[in-house]
């Protein structure tokens, strides 16, 4: 077992060496100065990248917070909005309630006025059944 670990290891770990063909440079010193100018463009032109996405990030996270922040506001003012709207429906709903009553008392006593019933006696079942 640990041997097929060890083979595995060796494996993964392996590389390929190519090969390149290398010409004589008359100046060596002057490909070694593009060289080293080059390398020091790059690695300005890529600290001038990292700096403008290092501010563009700062930008996100600061919108990020802000939209957050609003959104938490919102969420507030949803709930505040809710419980005023339901407080509201059972101010209304208790209104109808108590019209509704009215009306059936309102109702019963025309009826009783209209139509008066007449006194039942002790054992003697109820009218209209």
């Amino acid at each position: 077992m640990f041997l097929i670990l060890l083979f595995l290891l060796l494996f993964l770990l392996q590389f390929r060496l190519g090969s390149a063909r290398l010409e004589l440079v008359p100046e060596p010193a002057e490909a070694v100065r593009e060289l080293l100018i080059h390398s020091l463009q790059r690695g300005n032109s890529l600290e001038n990248h990292n700096q403008n996405l290092e501010e563009e990030n700062q930008r996100l996270r600061g919108e990020q917070q802000r939209i957050t922040a609003e959104l938490q506001r919102y969420a507030g003012g949803k709930e505040v909005l809710e419980a005023e709207l339901y407080s509201r429906f059972v101010l209304v709903l208790n209104e109808k309630k108590a019209k509704i009553r009215s009306l059936q008392e309102t109702l019963t006593r025309l009826q009783d006025t209209r139509y008066p019933r007449p006194a039942r006696t002790a054992g003697e079942p109820p009218t209209g059944f």
